[in-house]
């Protein structure tokens, strides 16, 4: 039986499939692996947030990433946005040129919502020497 975190009263949760759990162990991995590597580690951040994997052992994805990794729940979703605006931007590369090489480069960009704007607010950056 597996010890259940949770900030809130009891409740029966799923258990993790087989597939889910070697999802999770995947996910975790590259996370301990590498925290510097922001892409990676925020796309695995996604998937645990997006397919709920951390339920074996917390009940949400905050409690999770402050127990498991030791990480704020603002940290998090710096990681989880910055990678989905690298998503956006590497879609089209070949026309802007550079990615950004850090979190901290890309987070003005999360706040702007359509794909295209941020893929635009990037060219410009780039174009006026900002990344």
């Amino acid at each position: 039986m597996k010890l259940l975190i949770k900030s809130s009263a009891l409740e029966v949760v799923a258990p993790l499939s087989r597939r889910e759990q070697r999802a999770l162990d995947l996910a975790e991995n590259t996370i301990a692996k590498g925290l510097k590597a922001f892409v990676a580690v925020g796309l695995a951040l996604l998937e645990i947030r997006d397919r709920k994997l951390y339920r074996a052992g917390y009940d949400n994805f905050e409690t999770y990433c402050a127990v498991r990794w030791q990480m704020s729940r603002p940290r998090a979703y710096q990681l989880c946005n910055a990678a989905e605006v690298i998503g956006d931007l590497s879609t089209k590369v070949y026309k802007i040129g550079l990615l950004p090489e850090h979190e901290t480069h890309i987070r003005p960009l999360t706040r702007l919502k359509d794909p295209a704007q941020r893929r635009q607010a990037w060219k410009l950056a780039v174009k006026n020497g900002g990344h």
